[in-house]
């Protein structure tokens, strides 16, 4: 999703989605992993559900999504 202008459109729009989606959906929202790059935690083609959460409530090894400017949804651990 990164082109040479940062954030391509299918990004921006993939963010606003996910935004929307976890305002209105009390039980968050169904993502796909787009790559293997967390495996073998998570593979490509794998669903996530994604809710919204208190940072406090995080803890060390908790899987997350953020929104990066440049690249747009990112899952880390």
């Amino acid at each position: 999703m990164l082109g040479t202008g940062g954030l391509s459109a299918e990004g921006r729009v993939a963010s606003r989605v996910l935004r929307e989606a976890l305002e209105r959906a009390p039980g968050g929202a169904l993502l796909t992993v787009a790559s293997a790059s967390m495996r073998p935690c998570l593979n490509e083609g794998d669903k996530i559900r994604v809710e919204r959460v208190s940072p406090r409530s995080l803890a060390p090894g908790d899987v997350v999504v953020y929104d990066s400017e440049a690249v747009g949804l990112v899952v880390h651990r």
